[in-house]
């Protein structure tokens, strides 16, 4: 375990501090730039960005894993659950094109004698409305339903569905509901006494770091792809992938594609050397330390990461030559 060596876990815990602090408010910041994108108000966004993360509201990852308890209320009929949306980028995006509407609708429809107070206040109180009863609500099913999809095929369907979990994992995270996950790893350990979705994430994470190298190896030359590239790929070593997918992955698509790829590559190899983890919590370089040792397992981790690492790397490397050509290209042709 990572805790039984102090420096190990302390520079540990500084890393995800210091890499994931920022991305606890990434809802906030989503909202603010699709509200200004779709044309509304920047500050509007900003405003439903604190609604959605406001301290008044139970944790969602807390909620997630049913470690909090959940405050109810009934409007109109209606459940309304009071939890935040703690790495809801879903949402977020869902709700920075709602308020965008309302404000430029408002705008239109308040008499100007008013419209300076009472426009922006409408479009709050009916955003913050529709975030709860509608948006929320919906965006959440969505997440819901992926990550029960993917749980379902790496129970059903062999190696595919490892494959397809492991290449897939990592946009759960963008939608912030990974953490869901905790619960069922604890579920899985209490029943069998093996985890085999801790491998699968694991290899989930250092395939998006792979597809990080890769596309630094593309843009070695900019200082400021170095920049972001190499605290974002070390920060992927000690699991933690927001900086990776968020600051390089998903900003240029196909190192998030190559990424995929080699979490699929490395799942089939989780499968076929039924490698399977004996606790939850941590992985790649810290998760080794929960491998179950049992059929060689420590080397199947060891190679199960090399293949997931090697496929993001190569892959982004097969798609950026061709990706990031094809807007030349068709430039050219005009």
């Amino acid at each position: 375990m990572v805790q039984q060596n102090e420096t190990l876990y302390g520079l540990n815990t500084l890393i995800n501090i210091a890499s994931g602090a920022i991305f606890g408010f990434l809802p906030l910041a989503v909202a603010y730039s699709a509200c200004k994108r779709f044309g509304g108000r920047p500050i509007l966004g900003i405003v439903i960005g604190c609604i959605m993360l406001s301290g008044s509201l139970t944790d969602a990852y807390a909620a997630a894993q049913g470690t909090a308890e959940v405050t109810t209320l009934h409007i109109l009929g209606l459940p309304v659950e009071l939890v935040g949306f703690q790495g809801g980028i879903i949402v977020a995006l869902l709700m920075g094109w709602v308020t965008a509407s309302l404000d430029k609708f408002f705008e239109k429809k308040v008499p100007e004698v008013i419209r300076l107070l009472v426009s922006p206040l409408l479009t709050t109180l009916v955003s913050a409305l529709l975030l709860f009863t509608v948006v929320g609500p919906l965006g959440r099913g969505l997440s819901s339903g992926l990550t029960s999809v993917l749980l379902w095929m790496t129970q059903n369907l062999g190696a595919v569905g490892y494959a397809v979990f492991a290449g897939c994992q990592q946009l759960v995270v963008i939608t912030g509901l990974h953490h869901i996950f905790g619960a069922i790893e604890a579920q899985l350990l209490a029943d069998t006494g093996r985890n085999f979705l801790n491998p699968l994430m694991s290899v989930a994470i250092i395939a998006q770091g792979g597809a990080v190298l890769g596309y630094l190896v593309r843009h070695r030359k900019e200082l400021k792809i170095r920049e972001i590239c190499i605290p974002s790929f070390i920060s992927v070593l000690f699991g933690i992938t927001e900086p990776a997918i968020f600051g390089v992955n998903l900003r240029y698509r196909y190192p998030l594609m190559g990424g995929c790829i080699g979490g699929a590559l490395g799942g089939v190899v989780v499968y076929l050397t039924n490698l399977a983890a004996v606790g939850f919590g941590t992985t790649v370089l810290p998760g080794i330390a929960l491998a179950d040792p049992a059929n060689n397992g420590y080397l199947n981790y060891i190679l199960a990461h090399a293949v997931a690492i090697a496929g993001g790397f190569l892959f982004t490397l097969i798609l950026g030559k061709f990706m990031e050509n094809a807007p030349q290209k068709a430039s050219l042709a005009k």
